[in-house]
């Protein structure tokens, strides 16, 4: 279970949720395993994704569930109060609902290279707090870490890395070399792209040539339509929905990053492409630190800060990945 959905359109909603869960899932076929990813959306277009299990409501996912000798939760910023406007939905309900399952059908259970948000609300905190005391868990970064302890009553809590950078061999052979890339991709969110500028997109093309804009969340209110009018005549808009080795494609080609979107950063760095984060968030801060690429507050900062990429810490952030894949592959073992 994921947080990667399925459009109305056939696609991908997030394109870097696409990526962890098609990361994942390879990673634990290559190891032999039969994986079902479930999708409670409509059924994917051919595009490369590793297939995905159709799960009509509840029902469907106790069937899905109940058919399993494991169950992992698994690609994405999967512990966070999502839909803060609703008494209680999105990914703690999704995710409380699935490890209840598990816990009924008596199916081991693991939390897998989650990322852990800060969360206020009391009844999120209870959902995300029952899904850990179920689960053997391994987590995103250490951040998220010190958050998940905190729900565990100060019980320490594995650190297994971005569960992309299992796919980094694959992304990486897809890159090109620097004398070849040309212009800069832009990578915001929804807040951070209705911030930029005409001025901001001329500072970066003044720099780097062209200027293109890529909308990792691709639904109904993508990235890109957050632009202000007069910026996106400004910037080529890479026309969606798109898969993301399309995505990976656009960014090898680039000779630098603008980004708040995270997994925009994550394959940069994975094509050694140098990377400007945009933004205060805590995951930003934490893949700041993390992978070394510079840091921008602000958009209007972004677009005159020099991005920088740390091959040495991607390195370190893989091997990590790759030890906490074969504690994940012991606990399957155990878990048959």
């Amino acid at each position: 279970m994921s947080a990667d959905r399925t459009t109305r359109s056939g696609h991908p909603q997030n394109i870097g949720d696409a990526l962890l869960t098609d990361a994942l899932a390879e990673a634990l076929g290559v190891a032999g395993h039969d994986v079902r990813v479930a999708d409670l959306a409509p059924e994917r277009r051919a595009d490369g994704s590793v297939g995905r299990i159709p799960v009509p409501g509840l029902a469907g996912l106790r069937r899905a569930v109940a058919a399993a000798d494991a169950v992992i939760i698994g690609g994405g910023t999967l512990l966070a109060d999502d839909q803060p406007q609703r008494l209680f939905a999105g990914l703690p309900r999704l995710c409380l609902t699935t490890s209840l399952l598990a816990v009924l059908h008596r199916k081991k259970l693991a939390v897998f290279g989650v990322g852990v948000d800060p969360v206020g609300r009391r009844r999120a905190r209870a959902a995300i707090r029952l899904v850990l005391h179920s689960a053997a868990v391994w987590v995103r970064d250490a951040d998220s870490a010190g958050r998940a302890s905190r729900f565990l009553g100060g019980r320490s809590v594995r650190v297994s890395g971005d569960v992309s950078l299992s796919a980094r061999a694959e992304i990486a052979a897809r890159a090109i070399p620097a004398s070849d890339r040309e212009g800069v991709v832009v990578a915001l969110n929804r807040r951070e792209a209705a911030l930029l500028r005409p001025e901001d997109v001329e500072r970066l093309r003044s720099r780097h040539g062209s200027v293109r804009f890529l909308s990792m969340d691709q639904g109904v209110d993508a990235d890109s339509t957050h632009l202000a009018h007069d910026v996106a005549r400004e910037l080529s808009v890479v026309e969606g929905p798109v898969p993301w080795t399309r995505a990976v494609a656009e960014i090898a080609g680039a000779e630098a990053v603008v980004a708040s979107r995270m997994h925009a950063m994550y394959v940069a760095c994975m094509v050694s492409v140098p990377v400007v984060a945009v933004g205060d968030a805590p995951k930003v801060r934490t893949f700041v630190g993390d992978f070394g690429v510079a840091h921008a507050t602000g958009v209007a900062e972004a677009c005159s800060t020099e991005p920088r990429t740390e091959a040495a810490r991607t390195d370190a952030q893989t091997a990590r990945l790759s030890e906490a894949m074969k504690e994940l592959e012991e606990w399957l073992d155990a878990a048959h």
